[in-house]
Protein backbone atom coordinates (compact mmCIF):
# COMPACT_ATOMS: atom_id res chain seq x y z
CA UNK A 1 0.00 0.00 0.00
CA UNK A 2 1.44 3.24 -0.78
CA UNK A 3 1.53 6.79 1.29
CA UNK A 4 0.45 10.37 0.80
CA UNK A 5 2.55 12.65 0.38
CA UNK A 6 2.75 15.18 3.39
CA UNK A 7 2.28 17.95 0.30
CA UNK A 8 -0.44 17.67 -2.44
CA UNK A 9 -2.84 19.67 -4.25
CA UNK A 10 -6.55 18.55 -5.17
CA UNK A 11 -7.60 18.34 -9.05
CA UNK A 12 -10.46 20.68 -8.45
CA UNK A 13 -11.76 19.28 -11.80
CA UNK A 14 -12.23 16.37 -10.38
CA UNK A 15 -15.67 14.32 -10.12
CA UNK A 16 -14.96 13.77 -6.12
CA UNK A 17 -14.02 17.83 -6.46
CA UNK A 18 -17.67 18.06 -8.13
CA UNK A 19 -19.75 19.64 -4.86
CA UNK A 20 -16.79 19.15 -2.61
CA UNK A 21 -17.45 21.60 0.37
CA UNK A 22 -14.80 20.36 2.97
CA UNK A 23 -11.98 17.80 2.94
CA UNK A 24 -9.62 17.15 5.56
CA UNK A 25 -7.11 15.57 4.02
CA UNK A 26 -4.25 15.68 6.75
CA UNK A 27 -2.23 18.43 5.24
CA UNK A 28 -0.35 20.50 7.67
CA UNK A 29 -0.19 18.13 10.66
CA UNK A 30 1.33 18.59 13.83
CA UNK A 31 -0.50 21.92 14.80
CA UNK A 32 -3.27 23.14 15.56
CA UNK A 33 -5.02 23.82 12.22
CA UNK A 34 -7.50 21.18 10.91
CA UNK A 35 -7.02 22.71 6.65
CA UNK A 36 -9.80 22.33 4.32
CA UNK A 37 -8.35 21.02 0.99
CA UNK A 38 -11.71 22.24 -0.63
CA UNK A 39 -11.90 25.85 -2.44
CA UNK A 40 -14.39 26.44 0.44
CA UNK A 41 -10.67 26.77 2.63
CA UNK A 42 -12.99 26.24 5.49
CA UNK A 43 -10.24 25.55 8.02
CA UNK A 44 -10.96 24.39 11.19
CA UNK A 45 -9.10 24.13 14.84
CA UNK A 46 -8.18 21.27 17.11
CA UNK A 47 -9.57 21.63 20.27
CA UNK A 48 -8.70 20.37 23.86
CA UNK A 49 -6.35 18.55 21.60
CA UNK A 50 -2.48 18.12 21.87
CA UNK A 51 -1.01 18.13 18.17
CA UNK A 52 2.34 15.89 18.55
CA UNK A 53 0.00 13.13 20.16
CA UNK A 54 -2.89 13.70 18.74
CA UNK A 55 -2.00 13.65 14.84
CA UNK A 56 -1.33 9.89 14.22
CA UNK A 57 -0.15 8.23 11.27
CA UNK A 58 -2.21 5.66 10.37
CA UNK A 59 0.12 2.76 8.37
CA UNK A 60 -3.17 1.07 7.57
CA UNK A 61 -4.54 3.47 5.63
CA UNK A 62 -0.97 5.53 4.93
CA UNK A 63 -2.68 8.98 5.99
CA UNK A 64 -2.44 11.17 8.64
CA UNK A 65 -5.39 10.74 11.26
CA UNK A 66 -6.88 12.51 14.78
CA UNK A 67 -7.22 10.51 17.62
CA UNK A 68 -9.60 11.51 19.84
CA UNK A 69 -9.66 10.45 23.62
CA UNK A 70 -13.84 9.98 24.31
CA UNK A 71 -13.41 12.61 26.47
CA UNK A 72 -13.30 16.15 25.22
CA UNK A 73 -11.09 16.16 21.93
CA UNK A 74 -12.90 17.90 19.19
CA UNK A 75 -12.01 19.96 15.74
CA UNK A 76 -14.54 22.99 15.47
CA UNK A 77 -15.10 23.70 11.93
CA UNK A 78 -17.32 26.70 10.26
CA UNK A 79 -20.60 25.89 8.91
CA UNK A 80 -21.15 24.18 5.42
CA UNK A 81 -24.62 26.27 4.92
CA UNK A 82 -26.26 22.99 3.00
CA UNK A 83 -29.31 23.02 1.59
CA UNK A 84 -30.51 19.72 0.16
CA UNK A 85 -28.60 16.96 -0.59
CA UNK A 86 -25.74 15.73 0.98
CA UNK A 87 -23.36 13.68 1.78
CA UNK A 88 -20.14 13.05 4.74
CA UNK A 89 -18.09 10.46 4.61
CA UNK A 90 -14.67 8.97 7.03
CA UNK A 91 -12.56 6.47 8.21
CA UNK A 92 -12.42 6.02 11.80
CA UNK A 93 -11.25 3.22 14.00
CA UNK A 94 -13.51 3.03 17.04
CA UNK A 95 -12.89 1.49 20.41
CA UNK A 96 -16.05 1.72 22.07
CA UNK A 97 -15.76 0.90 25.87
CA UNK A 98 -19.25 2.66 27.20
CA UNK A 99 -23.37 1.85 26.12
CA UNK A 100 -23.60 5.13 24.34
CA UNK A 101 -23.06 7.59 21.62
CA UNK A 102 -20.02 8.13 19.85
CA UNK A 103 -19.76 11.24 17.32
CA UNK A 104 -18.21 11.49 14.29
CA UNK A 105 -19.79 14.29 12.81
CA UNK A 106 -21.93 17.19 15.13
CA UNK A 107 -23.13 20.68 15.20
CA UNK A 108 -22.10 23.42 17.91
CA UNK A 109 -26.26 23.23 18.41
CA UNK A 110 -26.53 22.78 22.11
CA UNK A 111 -30.13 20.92 22.05
CA UNK A 112 -30.54 17.62 23.21
CA UNK A 113 -28.26 16.70 19.97
CA UNK A 114 -29.88 17.72 17.34
CA UNK A 115 -28.49 18.01 13.80
CA UNK A 116 -25.50 15.11 14.12
CA UNK A 117 -25.42 13.55 10.17
CA UNK A 118 -22.87 11.23 11.60
CA UNK A 119 -23.14 9.58 14.94
CA UNK A 120 -22.32 5.55 16.45
CA UNK A 121 -24.01 4.31 19.85
CA UNK A 122 -23.10 0.66 21.36
CA UNK A 123 -25.24 -0.75 23.52
CA UNK A 124 -24.30 -4.15 25.13
CA UNK A 125 -24.98 -6.50 22.21
CA UNK A 126 -25.82 -4.05 19.24
CA UNK A 127 -24.25 -1.13 17.71
CA UNK A 128 -25.80 1.58 15.27
CA UNK A 129 -25.34 4.33 12.63
CA UNK A 130 -28.08 7.41 13.69
CA UNK A 131 -28.45 10.54 11.40
CA UNK A 132 -30.47 13.01 13.90
CA UNK A 133 -32.43 16.00 12.41
CA UNK A 134 -32.94 19.44 13.58
CA UNK A 135 -36.44 18.30 15.36
CA UNK A 136 -34.16 15.71 17.54
CA UNK A 137 -35.84 13.31 15.62
CA UNK A 138 -33.66 10.35 13.78
CA UNK A 139 -32.80 7.38 11.63
CA UNK A 140 -30.62 4.57 12.12
CA UNK A 141 -29.33 1.65 11.23
CA UNK A 142 -28.49 -1.52 13.01
CA UNK A 143 -25.41 -3.51 13.11
CA UNK A 144 -25.65 -6.71 15.27
CA UNK A 145 -22.60 -7.80 17.44
CA UNK A 146 -20.91 -4.29 17.58
CA UNK A 147 -20.07 -4.83 13.41
CA UNK A 148 -19.39 -0.91 13.48
CA UNK A 149 -16.28 -1.36 15.43
CA UNK A 150 -13.06 -1.53 14.66
CA UNK A 151 -10.83 0.27 10.96
CA UNK A 152 -14.00 1.38 8.85
CA UNK A 153 -14.99 3.50 6.19
CA UNK A 154 -18.33 4.75 6.69
CA UNK A 155 -20.87 7.16 4.38
CA UNK A 156 -23.96 8.63 4.14
CA UNK A 157 -25.90 10.51 1.38
CA UNK A 158 -29.04 11.92 1.48
CA UNK A 159 -30.89 12.22 -2.15
CA UNK A 160 -34.14 14.13 -2.30
CA UNK A 161 -36.20 12.09 0.89
CA UNK A 162 -33.89 8.58 0.49
CA UNK A 163 -30.75 8.32 2.91
CA UNK A 164 -28.42 5.68 2.23
CA UNK A 165 -25.71 4.25 4.50
CA UNK A 166 -22.04 2.61 3.05
CA UNK A 167 -19.96 0.63 5.00
CA UNK A 168 -17.46 -0.25 3.88
CA UNK A 169 -18.88 1.00 0.27
CA UNK A 170 -21.38 -0.99 0.85
CA UNK A 171 -24.99 0.02 0.87
CA UNK A 172 -27.12 -0.61 3.63
CA UNK A 173 -31.20 -0.53 2.94
CA UNK A 174 -31.72 3.06 2.56
CA UNK A 175 -34.56 4.78 4.64
CA UNK A 176 -36.81 7.74 3.87
CA UNK A 177 -37.83 11.30 5.64
CA UNK A 178 -38.39 14.21 4.87
CA UNK A 179 -37.07 15.61 8.17
CA UNK A 180 -33.58 17.96 7.39
CA UNK A 181 -30.41 18.22 8.87
CA UNK A 182 -29.68 22.17 9.54
CA UNK A 183 -25.67 22.85 8.38
CA UNK A 184 -26.33 26.20 9.09
CA UNK A 185 -24.41 25.96 12.44
CA UNK A 186 -20.98 25.27 12.87
CA UNK A 187 -19.67 21.69 12.94
CA UNK A 188 -18.05 19.43 15.36
CA UNK A 189 -15.81 16.78 14.20
CA UNK A 190 -15.34 14.13 17.08
CA UNK A 191 -17.95 15.66 19.89
CA UNK A 192 -21.22 16.58 19.69
CA UNK A 193 -22.19 19.04 23.22
CA UNK A 194 -26.01 18.78 24.27
CA UNK A 195 -27.64 20.78 27.22
CA UNK A 196 -26.56 18.05 29.90
CA UNK A 197 -23.73 16.13 28.68
CA UNK A 198 -21.22 15.47 25.63
CA UNK A 199 -20.88 12.66 23.09
CA UNK A 200 -17.05 12.41 22.31
CA UNK A 201 -15.41 10.19 19.83
CA UNK A 202 -13.31 7.60 20.86
CA UNK A 203 -10.72 6.42 18.01
CA UNK A 204 -9.28 7.64 15.18
CA UNK A 205 -10.51 9.87 12.39
CA UNK A 206 -9.61 10.57 8.99
CA UNK A 207 -10.58 11.53 5.55
CA UNK A 208 -13.82 13.54 6.34
CA UNK A 209 -15.24 14.85 2.99
CA UNK A 210 -18.92 16.39 3.40
CA UNK A 211 -20.45 17.27 -0.23
CA UNK A 212 -23.48 19.45 -0.79
CA UNK A 213 -24.57 16.34 -3.30
CA UNK A 214 -25.29 12.32 -3.03
CA UNK A 215 -22.12 10.82 -3.61
CA UNK A 216 -22.88 7.77 -6.46
CA UNK A 217 -21.98 4.43 -4.88
CA UNK A 218 -18.90 4.11 -7.53
CA UNK A 219 -17.56 7.13 -6.04
CA UNK A 220 -18.14 5.84 -2.36
CA UNK A 221 -16.60 3.20 -3.12
CA UNK A 222 -13.32 5.14 -4.29
CA UNK A 223 -13.27 6.59 -0.86
CA UNK A 224 -13.54 3.46 0.55
CA UNK A 225 -10.59 1.53 -1.10
CA UNK A 226 -7.86 1.74 2.41
CA UNK A 227 -5.29 1.34 -0.72
CA UNK A 228 -6.46 4.77 -2.85
CA UNK A 229 -4.49 7.05 -0.75
CA UNK A 230 -4.48 9.07 -3.83
CA UNK A 231 -8.24 8.81 -4.31
CA UNK A 232 -8.43 8.15 -7.79
CA UNK A 233 -6.74 11.12 -8.78
CA UNK A 234 -8.66 13.47 -6.90
CA UNK A 235 -5.26 14.35 -4.95
CA UNK A 236 -2.23 14.84 -6.90
CA UNK A 237 1.62 14.74 -6.67
CA UNK A 238 3.54 17.17 -5.23
CA UNK A 239 5.01 19.31 -7.85
CA UNK A 240 8.91 18.47 -8.54
CA UNK A 241 11.26 21.16 -7.73
CA UNK A 242 13.80 22.21 -10.53
CA UNK A 243 16.61 24.10 -9.15
CA UNK A 244 19.23 25.54 -11.79
CA UNK A 245 23.10 25.08 -11.32
CA UNK A 246 24.87 28.04 -10.83
CA UNK A 247 27.36 28.78 -13.68
CA UNK A 248 30.51 30.51 -13.89
CA UNK A 249 33.55 29.85 -12.49
CA UNK A 250 32.20 27.17 -10.33
CA UNK A 251 30.86 25.27 -13.05
CA UNK A 252 34.49 25.37 -15.06
CA UNK A 253 36.01 23.92 -12.24
CA UNK A 254 33.51 21.06 -11.91
CA UNK A 255 34.43 20.51 -15.93
CA UNK A 256 38.24 20.82 -14.80
CA UNK A 257 37.81 18.02 -12.51
CA UNK A 258 35.67 15.90 -14.34
CA UNK A 259 36.79 16.09 -17.66
CA UNK A 260 40.98 16.61 -16.72
CA UNK A 261 40.52 19.80 -19.57
CA UNK A 262 39.44 23.52 -19.67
Amino acid sequence: MGERPREFRLSYGHPLANGLVFAGLGRHPNSTHYHDSSLYKNAGTLTAMDPPTDWVWNSYLGRWALDFDGISKYVLLGASSIVGDWSFSCYYDWLPVADTWYTLLGSVRNEGGADRPCALRKSSTTSYFYIMFSDYSGLYWTVSALGLAGKHHIAVTKLGTSHTVFFDGVPMAPQTSDKTVNWSYALQIGIQKTTSQLYPFLGQISDPFIHNRALSPAEIQQLADPSNVMLSGLILSPKRRIFSVAGGAANRRRRLLICGAA
